[in-house]
């Protein structure tokens, strides 16, 4: 998988203006409502400031249907996350009135049967493992799709705005490619889950590099610091469960262990070196040096060994800033 930078050939300042070029023009191509998708993760907060930006660039009088935002609170989040997620969709709604865009965001949770505890309890569903992920479908998906039918009962169609990006996975990449061939509209491919819904994905093409960079670069449009956006991911990330097409994964108990190697089985936190040598491992093939693991999981070692490897992270409720959560000052400096 290719994981040249977008900005390569361009540069990164006009790249990101044909990006919201890119955006106006679509949004003034019809009166089809948009719905953004915002997780409070990083790729969602690019692909909304670039939306704030292409609205911001337009003339009052063009700005003249709808932008949703929905995120979906499953009400059994960490509360770190709920609040930061929760207080920001506030922010917006604040920011996108004083500037007079049509930006409306929309905190969903699942329908009360449809709830985690009603659920496990009272239906007796076991416990979400990584083979049976009742959860996701329940709480997360249900009640942003309803929305999303919603809109298009009301309008006919509906163009979901989305930081689904190539590079995330190898079968991220090769589901949206299937896609691509199939549009009917430039840069607009089907949903296949949503009947009359069509999908944007305006960083498609951008690395986990490149998204950080624009981040770092561009000043947060409803008045968050995207510096606490990353110490957040970073502390989230070293607690979470470990990507997907890794070699790790999560035991019964929810520990960290690998999938394979000399450690199959243990628990990370066991054999931290192996994983700090995961991190830098290399192999050789016909076309030189390449490395041995998904960038995605090297990035996840990194962070686990930075926040989690001394056993020490702080997990304080009472606020979302970052100085709740980030590194013990027995590890490393706290932030000021």
């Amino acid at each position: 998988m290719s994981r040249t930078s977008a900005f390569a050939e361009s540069g990164f300042k006009e790249v990101v203006a044909d990006v919201v070029e890119e955006m106006k023009a679509l949004y003034l191509a019809d009166d089809i409502p948009w719905v953004v998708g915002y997780s409070g993760g990083k790729d969602s907060t690019a692909v909304l400031q670039l939306v704030w930006t292409a609205m911001r660039g337009l003339a009052p009088a063009e700005r003249r249907k709808p932008v949703h935002v929905i995120s979906t609170d499953t009400l059994v989040e960490n509360p770190v996350v709920a609040r930061w997620v929760a207080t920001s969709l506030e922010r917006m709604a604040e920011a996108a009135g004083a500037d007079a865009l049509p930006i409306e965001p929309h905190r969903l949770t699942p329908d009360v049967a449809n709830t985690f505890w009603v659920s496990l309890i009272g239906r007796g569903y076991p416990a979400p493992r990584p083979k049976f992920r009742w959860c996701t479908e329940r709480l997360k998906i249900k009640p942003s799709n309803s929305f999303i039918r919603r809109v298009v009962r009301e309008n006919g169609e509906a163009i979901l705005v989305l930081g689904t990006r190539k590079a995330e996975s190898s079968s991220r990449r090769h589901r949206m490619e299937q896609l691509e061939g199939a549009r009917v509209r430039d840069r607009l491919s089907p949903n296949e889950s949503l009947p009359n819904s069509l999908v944007y994905s305006p960083i498609e093409d951008w690395t986990n590099d490149d998204v950080w960079l624009y981040l770092m670069q561009v000043p947060n449009a409803w008045g968050y610091d995207n510096k606490d956006l990353q110490a957040l991911l970073d502390w989230a990330n070293a607690i979470g469960r470990p990507p997907e097409d890794g070699p790790l994964d999560l035991d019964a108990n929810g520990h960290p262990v690998f999938r394979e190697g000399p450690h199959q089985g243990a628990r990370v936190a066991d054999h931290p070196l192996h994983l700090a040598w995961m991190d830098k491992a290399r192999v050789r093939d016909a076309e030189g040096w390449r490395w041995r693991y998904p960038e995605s999981t090297r990035r996840w070692a990194r962070r686990w060994l930075e926040v989690r490897a001394a056993g020490r992270a702080v997990q304080n409720p009472k606020t979302f800033h970052s100085t709740d959560w980030t590194l013990d000052p027995c590890i490393a400096d706290p932030r000021p």
